[in-house]
């Protein structure tokens, strides 16, 4: 079952991403905001997390989550369908 999700929710992500882009989980409503430095980490596939913080790690695994799972959505787009645009 999805989650009821709210357009402030979205347009807020939107706003404080700034440079970074913005998806939305559907099934929990919860946003994940991927800057361009953890972004760059998301197309390594060879990356190895060796003596990397384990705040940056978590990051990336969400990151490549939020890029590949048909759970989540870019914000930009979540607005839209939102909208009715």
């Amino acid at each position: 079952m999805s989650a009821k999700i709210k357009l402030s929710t979205v347009l807020e992500a939107m706003e404080v991403s700034g440079d970074c882009d913005a998806y939305l989980n559907i099934k929990t409503g919860e946003t994940v905001i991927i800057t361009p430095d953890v972004e760059s980490y998301c197309f390594d596939e060879e990356l190895e997390f060796d003596g990397e913080p384990d705040w940056l790690r978590e990051q990336i695994e969400e990151a490549r989550e939020a890029q590949d799972s048909d759970n989540y959505i870019p914000c930009l787009l979540a607005s839209k369908l939102m909208n009715g645009a």
